[in-house]
């Protein structure tokens, strides 16, 4: 089966599936799982036994299951039965709240589960914003310097719980090694996973506002915006086709955007004015792709997220007027006036 997978693996197959034909150490957790949930069903006479392959597909069986018999039953024995739902409060039952909040390790009491965090998590993977490129356009920096072999994970099973576990448990690990490892390392603020009414720490770096209407950190919009000038200045093709370092791809970059922006003389002392970070990608394209973007009003302000839309909406839709409001008019301007002028009527 190794051999297989490595042919397969060398070969450009879609799949390595080496890792189904590993054993797996089964721990103390998973037994004690299945004994206590079996425990608890003959404490509430039921007629049916817990299926085995539930505890081995999923801890915390009564955090991860839905629309199962077995919850329903156990759910009604209860709602008819208040006084005894301590039967259900076990170790192996339920995630517990408090250890979430204080971005504690949750144990994994599975095998299988034990198996998939070792596999994902590897390398460091939690830092990885994206799977890594398998052919990509310049040397990986970073983070993404020694992971070339990573790739996605693909996990099958019969029962829809699992995916919700995954997901759930999976995600947890990642915040808690990068932005719970934050937290707990700041000695002046209590980490928190769940919202306090305090502000959160770290704080979103990503995080547009608003303040009485006037819209802040501004310079977060060249993120957004999808410049055309910017999107031909680098050519990955031509770049690997000349086998261009990243730091030979960013001097390139660098000078073909100084070089458009020289005509735009500013001056050296005084205080910087940082509207000109959001305002410079606006002055590379120049005033028809600009009126053009700005002016396409129904897809700048649409969402398909419905859950998302009115509170993206009402931060969105202050920026969006200031930019339109401050940048058609001036960009108008800017294709008639001298490049002196410009400058001037820009940095105002």
């Amino acid at each position: 089966m190794q051999n297989r997978a490595y042919f397969s693996v060398r070969n450009a197959d879609i799949i390595d599936d080496q890792d189904v034909a590993a054993p797996l150490s089964v721990m103390e957790q998973d037994i004690k799982s299945y004994v206590q949930a079996q425990k608890l069903l003959e404490d509430i006479g039921a007629s049916f036994n817990v299926p085995v392959d539930y505890v081995k597909s999923t801890p915390y069986l009564m955090s991860f299951m839905r629309d199962y018999q077995l919850k329903r039953h156990i759910e009604k024995y209860f709602a008819d039965h208040p006084d005894e739902v301590g039967k259900v409060n076990k170790d192996t039952f339920w995630l517990k709240r408090r250890t979430l909040d204080r971005y504690d390790k949750v144990p994994n009491n599975n095998a299988r589960l034990d198996r998939v965090m070792a596999h994902t998590f590897k390398d460091n993977a939690e830092f990885l914003l994206w799977v890594p490129p398998a052919r990509p356009y310049y040397q990986p920096q970073g983070v993404f310097k020694n992971v070339s072999d990573f790739s996605k994970t693909l996990v099958f099973s019969s029962w829809e719980m699992v995916p919700r576990m995954i997901a759930g448990l999976l995600s947890y690990e990642a915040e808690r090694k990068t932005v719970g490892k934050l937290a707990k390392a700041n000695e002046d603020k209590e980490a928190h996973y769940f919202y306090t009414g305090e502000k959160r720490y770290p704080s979103a770096r990503l995080n547009f506002s608003v303040s009485n209407g006037t819209p802040n950190a501004m310079t977060l919009f060249c993120l957004m915006y999808p410049s055309q000038f910017l999107s031909r200045c680098y050519d990955p093709i031509d770049c690997i086709n000349r086998g261009l370092t990243l730091r030979e791809i960013e001097k390139e970059i660098k000078g073909k955007i100084a070089d458009k922006l020289a005509k735009y003389e500013t001056t050296t002392s005084g205080v910087q004015d940082k509207r000109w970070y959001y305002i410079a990608p606006f002055l590379l394209d120049g005033a028809g792709y600009v009126t053009t973007w700005l002016n396409s009003d129904s897809e700048l302000t649409s969402y398909d997220d419905e859950d998302e839309r009115p509170n993206d909406r009402k931060v969105f839709l202050p920026i969006y007027k200031h930019l339109k409001s401050f940048i058609v008019k001036r960009i108008t301007e800017e294709s008639v006036i001298s490049a002196k002028s410009r400058t001037t009527f820009w940095m105002c």
